[in-house]
């Protein structure tokens, strides 16, 4: 295609609005700008079978961070990426891109929608010198082209191969395109056999929207409204995604206890490819070699164990290199050590204040489980931030008022005793505090207990054990309290098991100074609900560069 400063020799916004404007084919108020699109928006649809590449099989089976990620959940599929900038971004290209087809379209409308069917596309006038059906062509970006392409490649890696060539002639571009220009495709015909196509091929579950885009398509056409056809066209796109993420989530699906089988020794071949193409993980040793100094004396597993806690517990400096796939979980499970404080704070204050209160014993386990569940709700609240001091009232306000209840006391709490609530939450909850280093560690010494007896537990279990015992519960017979330090213990033992068997060969365990690794040569999301067979075992082996999608060393 000539460059798009070619274009101005034929074509202006301004006169490509005159044009539309005095062809009825635009509203009046019509700017310039919103015909810029036309010139500026991306020219291959936002759905392609390329950006679809990712959802094929070769690359599922080597998708590294994929395969990890199915040891932490029963339920994982992919999905379109919508969130953070690049969906923003991926949002912002598609609605341009469909406002250009528009406007293209509405080119084409009056030879399309026109009274005489083989009327030219657009004819020359005094008025309208520019407008040339020839250099027209050949000048702006022809994205229908592109976009019929894209529909023809998409259904070709969806339907049996006996429709290929069916395919490959109902979608012969050149052909459709001559068509479209004279005034004669039969837009609707090609969109009623492929819906036909489509629903021999997809879940019935998806038979509504199939039967809808058509209706939609139908009604753009049959009305002469662009922007109806626009969005049926977008529709089809969106049904093929749909599509395409079922037969991915499918396989995924049937292969997946083979994935388990096999994870160990394919994160082992992935990863050491990767660190023999460059990707460092020296940092990541020396972090392991600092755990203990007196290696012929100590258990080298205890250790490692020991210094997993402490990167939940203590949340010092940036993790390892090697738990590259396990940044988020352990994030997450700082995120939920630092709840488990939180409960433990206010479960301290609750007994200074039943004592307070002149209740003997302990409280009930259902008092205090309620409880807690009302100050999640006040502490979960956007507007109640519990590190700042000016919330501690109401969860402190809170407590006074279950301590009393439990006695049967007014349940408004006098002044002086609210505000020693508030006195003994404040230091419970202040980072600076005695009280405060006093409950994170003994939280943290509980955790790490469970931890350990954990750890050995699934030790020498395999992966598709170590993951049903993830998800068997209940955790605890406990109350909230306990059953939070235990979901987060079961998640930590059941991350560094994994993490070790399969570090500790090629890295923790090797001996030596100057071990390089050369030893050997649409956003899924994970349903980790429970915690928050082929015969021929063929060994995975990462492709070279040119071809392996996941070929990369891990970000």
């Amino acid at each position: 295609m000539p460059p798009l400063s070619r274009l101005d020799a034929y074509l202006t916004r301004e006169n490509l609005r005159e044009y539309l404007t005095a062809q009825g084919l635009c509203p009046l108020s019509t700017s310039i700008e919103d015909l810029e699109p036309f010139w500026s928006a991306i020219v291959e649809p936002p759905i392609t079978n390329e950006s679809l590449s990712e959802l094929d099989l070769v690359r599922i089976v080597y998708n590294a961070r994929l395969r990890h990620d199915l040891n932490f959940g029963h339920e994982i599929a992919f999905k379109p990426n919508t969130s953070g900038s690049r969906g923003l971004q991926k949002e912002q290209e598609g609605k341009q891109y469909w406002k250009a087809i528009m406007i293209e379209l509405q080119l084409y409308l009056r030879s399309w929608f026109g009274d005489c069917p083989r009327s030219p596309l657009l004819r020359p006038s005094k008025s309208y010198p520019w407008v040339w059906r020839p250099p027209l062509l050949h000048t702006v970006p022809q994205r229908l082209p592109r976009m019929l392409a894209a529909i023809r490649d998409i259904v070709k890696t969806l339907v049996p191969g006996i429709y290929w060539n069916a395919v490959d002639d109902r979608f012969d571009i050149a052909l459709r395109i001559q068509e479209l220009e004279n005034g004669v495709y039969d837009l609707l015909g090609l969109i009623s056999w492929l819906s036909q196509l489509l629903l021999k091929s997809c879940s019935p579950l998806r038979d509504a929207l199939v039967i809808e885009m058509v209706s939609t398509t139908r009604k753009g056409i049959v009305e002469k409204d662009t922007a109806v056809l626009v969005d049926g066209l977008k529709k089809l796109f969106d049904i093929l995604e749909t599509m395409k993420l079922d037969v991915a989530n499918h396989q995924i699906r049937y292969l997946r206890l083979y994935f388990l089988d096999d994870g160990i020794e394919f994160e082992q071949s992935y990863l050491l490819y990767c660190v023999a193409h460059g990707w460092s993980v020296s940092r990541a040793r020396c972090w392991f070699e600092a755990s203990y100094q007196h290696p012929e004396r100590e258990d080298p597993f205890l250790m490692f164990k020991e210094s997993v806690i402490a990167l939940v517990t203590e949340e010092k400096g940036e993790f390892p290199t090697t738990f590259c796939h396990d940044f988020d979980r352990l994030r997450a499970l700082q995120r939920d050590y630092r709840r488990c404080v939180f409960t433990a704070a206010c479960s301290t204050t609750f007994e200074n204040a039943l004592r307070r209160a002149k209740w003997e014993g302990d409280a009930p386990a259902d008092a205090r489980n309620q409880l807690l569940q009302r100050i999640y709700a006040i502490a979960e609240n956007p507007e109640a931030d519990t590190e700042e001091p000016i919330h501690w009232r109401s969860i402190a306000l809170e407590i006074s008022r279950g301590a009393l209840q439990l006695r049967s006391l007014p349940a408004l709490p006098q002044e002086a005793f609210e505000k020693a609530t508030e006195s003994n939450l404040g230091n419970a909850l202040g980072p600076a505090s005695t009280v405060h280093e006093g409950i994170r560690g003994r939280v943290r010494d509980e955790i790490g207990k469970m931890v350990h007896a954990e750890a050995e537990k699934i030790y020498d279990k395999s992966p598709r054990q170590m993951l049903e015992c993830l998800y068997a519960g209940p955790r605890s017979s406990g109350g909230v309290e306990e059953m939070e330090l235990a979901g987060v213990s079961k998640r930590v033992a059941h991350l560094l098991v994994l993490h070790w068997k399969v570090w500790a060969p090629i890295l923790y365990q090797q001996r030596g100074e100057s071990w390089t690794g050369e030893q050997e040569s649409y956003r899924w999301s994970v349903d980790e609900g429970g915690v928050t067979e082929t015969e021929t075992r063929q060994k995975l082996q990462p492709r070279s560069s040119s071809s392996s999608p996941s070929s990369s060393p891990p970000s």
